[in-house]
């Protein structure tokens, strides 16, 4: 599997310190694709590590926090009549902040974990609770991000952070109805919802608190012709779909178009599980997108 999720390259503008902070659905959905995510997710930590970029890497789960040994969260809402996730949990899996030996061993803990969760997998831990997938809490991710972006910033004198989010799908966790309200801790008079869902008044409530930039990697193993179907939702415009169904079919990948979840930037990624590769057989001459 030679597809890269990210492009790795730095760019420095106007001699500003960059930051990266990463939250990964830790949910069953992802099951057939989270090696490849994991993979890719390693290399860019080593990058980071390389040219010194301070960078967290976190997974977000449904699962009980009891499960993962030690762990607790306080983002939840407290109004029964709306959905959440009394159980959400951030998994800090990699981070600028390890030494050596204990980046080495993250590393390997980390794969471990992914081929433990792998449907293909002969060891299974999908759904047992014991670092198992569960369900998608994005938007308390989004809020814990709140919290985490700014101490992130500060402790590492960060003038530039980039928030990555990589889901294949929206979040099912903590909702508000439509009209509904929501007050954030500090805030005087609460924020309305309107017509926006959730995941986009975090989203941009995030950003204005923040001044972080806001990425997300959305994987989706589709088909050109369901991704010709599912387009619609990410750019309405019938030439953009027809110039996106272009990328995808040619080199597995599309930009979206919409920011209706509040993304500064989506990158919509097809995952594809190449069986049996053997990479003494990879042209010299191969690029990253020629098999």
């Amino acid at each position: 599997w030679s597809e890269d999720i990210f492009r790795r390259t730095s760019t420095v503008r106007d001699g500003k310190n960059h930051g990266l902070v990463m939250f990964l659905d830790w949910s069953g959905s992802m099951a057939d694709s989270l090696i490849e995510t994991i993979e890719q997710l390693i290399q860019l930590s080593m990058f980071c590590r390389k040219v010194n970029i301070p960078f967290e890497v976190y997974a977000f789960s449904s699962m009980a926090p009891a499960l993962f040994g030690k762990g607790s969260s306080s983002y939840k809402n407290t109004n029964d009549n709306h959905n959440y996730y009394p159980n959400f949990t951030l998994l800090n899996f990699l981070s600028s902040k390890m030494n050596r030996q204990q980046f080495d061993a993250a590393l390997l803990n980390v794969y471990a974990l992914a081929m433990a969760n792998d449907y293909d997998s002969d060891i299974r831990l999908y759904g047992s609770g014991n670092f198992g997938l569960g369900s998608t809490p994005l938007n308390e991710a989004l809020l814990a991000a709140m919290n985490i972006v700014p101490e992130f910033q500060k402790a590492n004198r960060i003038q530039v952070v980039n928030t990555v989010f990589l889901t294949d799908g929206a979040g099912n966790g903590w909702s508000i109805p439509s009209q509904g309200t929501v007050r954030f801790p500090g805030d005087r008079l609460p924020i309305r919802v309107n017509r926006r869902s959730a995941t986009r008044l975090f989203a941009d409530v995030l950003r204005d608190r923040t001044g972080s930039n806001i990425v997300n990697f959305f994987l989706a193993n589709w088909q050109p012709a369901r991704f010709e179907r599912m387009a619609w939702s990410y750019f309405r415009d019938d030439k953009k779909i027809a110039a996106a169904a272009e990328t995808w079919r040619k080199d597995n990948y599309a930009i979206g178009d919409r920011d209706d979840d509040g993304w500064d930037e989506q990158y919509l990624i097809r995952t594809r599980r190449v069986e049996n590769t053997d990479i003494s057989l990879i042209d010299d001459k191969a690029s990253s997108t020629k098999k």
